[in-house]
C-alpha cells in the first residue's frame, strides 16, 4: 500500500502538469461530471433523510400518533377527525403509553408584527417536548406548571421563526407576542437543528408518508443522468488514451506493469473527478435551495438537506469509483501480447484501436438510458399537460380570489364571527362599487383548493356512510363561476345579517 501512494503521489504531480497542457479535455470532463454529480448528490441527499437517517428525537422509533377512527357496519373505517373531548378524554385516562402528548397545530396570525405573517402553531402540552427532547438555542420548554388547565400563555419560538419574524433578537426571553387574539409571553427559542413534529403514526411513516416514491423516482432519473454522461465522459478519456497512446506502448515495451499505467491514468482521472465533486457540492448546495422553495409543502424533512457526512462520505466513493473505471478502461489500450507491433503502429494515422464491440456497446448503452429517461419524461410531461388542460368544468377567465384573514384581535366566538361577516359584507359591497368588477361572491375556500373542510355524511338511520368536502358560499357563487346543473337551481338571495 505503502509503495501504492508514493507512485500515486508522483503521478498526481505529474498528472497535474499534463492536465493544463490540454484544457479543452480538462473542462469538458469537469463541466459534465459536476452538473451530474451535483444533481445525484442532492437526490442522493434526499433519499438519505427520507429513508435511512433518523428522525432527530430520541427513540424515534418508539414514537406513535393516536388517531380517532370511527367505524361503520360495513368494515369501513375514517380517521383523523378528532374531537377536543376525544382528545382531553385520552390525554387524562391513557394508560397504555409511558407518555403522552396532545398536539394540534394551525396557522395564526402573528398580530402585533408589522407584517403579520400567517405562522405555523403548534399547541402542545408540556410533554410533547419531554418526548422530543428539543435542545435550545435560549430560554427553556414548557414545564408542568404550563399545561393543562393551567391557563399560563406562553410561547416556544423555533429556531427558524425566531430569525425571520424576531430578528435574531437575543433580549426575546419574557418579551409578549401577540398570536391571533393571545398575548403569549416568549420563554424559548429551540436549537437550529430541532424540527417540530405536529404529525407523528408510526412517526417516521407520518412524517414520510409515500413521499420515498417521488425520492425514488428521482434518484432513478438522476442516476439515468449519470450513466450517460459516464458514456460520454468514457469516450473523452478513450480519445484522450489515444493521444498517449505512444508513450504507455513505450512503457510497456520497457517493462511498465499494467498496474503502473492504471496508476498514471487513475491520476488523471482522480484530479478531475475530485474538482468535479468539489463543484458538484456546490451544485448540489443549490439544489438544496431549490428543493427548499419549490417542494416545501410536497416532500417531508426538507430543512434537513444539506452536505453531511452521509453526503460527503457519498461523495467520495462515488469520485474514487468513477476515476477507477476512467482509469481502467483507458489503461486498458495497451496490448500486453503484442507490444512492439502496437508501437510501431501508432503514430501512423490508426488512432486508438478500440475494437467493435466496445464501441458499439457504449453506443447502444448511451441511446438506451437516453430513450428510458425520454420515455419517463414523456409520461410524467403528458399527465402534466393533461391535469393542465383539463377543463376545470366552470369559467375561470377573469376570476379572481381574495383572501380575508381575520383582523387583529378577533376570536372565534359567536359574536365576533358575526363581526367577520360584517366585514366581508361591506368589503363585497364596496368591490360591487368598482367599475372593472362585474360581481362578487363571498366563500370560505377558494374554487380550487388544496384539502378541503370536511363533514361526516350518515344515512336515514344515523349509521355514518363516510364523509363530504363542502364550501360555504353565497347566491352569487354559481353565477360568477357558471357552474351547469343537472338539477334544481341555485341559491337565492336572503336578507344578510346585520
Amino acid at each position: 500500500m505503502k509503495r501504492f501512494l508514493r507512485s500515486l503521489k508522483f503521478e498526481l504531480s505529474l498528472a497535474k502538469s499534463t492536465l493544463l497542457n490540454v484544457p479543452g479535455f480538462s473542462a469538458t470532463v469537469i463541466a459534465t461530471l459536476s452538473v451530474t454529480l451535483g444533481a445525484l448528490i442532492c437526490i442522493f441527499s434526499l433519499n438519505h433523510v427520507l429513508m435511512v437517517k433518523s428522525l432527530p428525537y430520541p427513540n424515534a422509533e418508539n414514537l406513535l400518533v393516536v388517531q380517532h377512527a370511527y367505524a361503520d357496519g360495513e368494515g369501513n373505517s375514517f380517521s383523523g377527525y378528532q374531537s377536543a373531548p376525544g382528545m382531553l378524554l385520552w390525554y387524562k385516562n391513557h394508560k397504555i403509553f409511558e407518555k403522552f402528548s396532545l398536539v394540534f397545530d394551525n396557522k395564526q396570525l402573528v398580530a402585533d408584527h408589522p407584517e403579520q405573517p400567517n405562522a405555523l402553531i403548534n399547541f402542545v402540552m408540556p410533554d410533547y417536548f419531554s418526548l422530543l427532547k428539543p435542545e435550545m438555542h435560549l430560554g427553556r420548554v414548557l414545564n408542568a406548571t404550563e399545561g393543562l388547565d393551567t391557563h399560563k400563555t406562553v410561547v416556544v419560538l423555533s429556531y427558524q421563526t425566531w430569525q425571520k419574524w424576531f430578528q435574531s433578537d437575543v433580549n426575546i426571553i419574557g418579551n409578549k407576542t401577540m398570536i391571533g387574539h393571545i398575548s403569549y409571553k416568549v420563554i424559548g427559542v429551540t436549537a437550529e437543528s430541532f424540527i417540530a413534529a405536529a404529525n407523528l403514526r408510526s412517526l417516521k411513516d407520518v412524517i414520510v408518508g409515500d413521499s420515498t416514491e417521488v425520492a425514488l423516482l428521482l434518484l432513478s432519473g438522476v442516476i439515468g443522468l449519470l450513466l450517460i454522461a459516464i458514456t460520454n465522459v468514457t469516450n473523452l478519456f478513450l480519445s484522450r488514451a489515444a493521444q498517449k497512446q505512444r508513450t504507455m506502448a513505450i512503457q510497456a515495451a520497457l517493462g511498465a506493469k499494467p498496474n503502473h499505467l492504471f496508476i498514471a491514468m487513475f491520476a488523471e482521472s482522480l484530479i478531475l473527478t475530485v474538482i468535479a465533486g468539489i463543484l458538484g457540492l456546490l451544485v448540489a448546495g443549490w439544489g438544496f435551495v431549490l428543493l427548499s422553495e419549490l417542494a416545501a409543502t410536497q416532500l417531508p424533512r426538507i430543512s434537513e438537506l444539506g452536505v453531511d457526512n452521509a453526503t460527503l462520505l457519498f461523495t467520495g466513493s462515488i469520485v474514487i469509483l468513477l476515476a477507477a473505471i476512467f482509469a481502467k478502461l483507458s489503461s486498458r489500450v495497451v496490448k500486453y501480447d503484442k507490444p512492439q507491433a502496437q508501437l510501431q503502429s501508432s503514430g501512423k494515422g490508426r488512432g486508438l484501436q478500440v475494437s467493435k464491440r466496445t464501441r458499439h456497446v457504449l453506443i447502444a448503452v448511451q441511446v438506451a438510458l437516453a430513450t428510458l429517461l425520454l420515455a419517463g419524461a414523456s409520461i410524467v410531461i403528458d399527465q402534466a399537460f393533461e391535469t393542465v388542460l383539463h377543463p376545470l368544468g366552470f369559467n375561470e377567465e377573469d376570476v379572481y380570489y381574495l383572501r380575508v384573514d381575520r383582523p387583529k384581535g378577533l376570536s372565534y366566538s359567536p359574536e365576533s364571527l358575526v363581526g367577520m361577516n360584517l366585514l366581508t359584507l361591506n368589503i363585497k359591497s364596496e368591490l360591487e362599487k368598482l367599475p372593472q368588477v362585474v360581481n362578487v361572491s363571498r366563500s370560505i375556500k377558494p374554487f380550487i383548493y388544496k384539502g378541503s373542510n370536511s363533514m361526516g355524511l350518515t344515512d336515514r338511520d344515523e349509521k355514518r356512510v363516510g364523509s363530504y368536502a363542502f364550501n360555504m358560499v353565497d347566491h352569487d357563487y354559481f353565477d360568477i363561476l357558471e357552474l351547469p346543473l343537472v338539477q334544481g337551481r341555485t341559491f337565492t338571495e336572503q336578507k344578510d345579517p346585520r
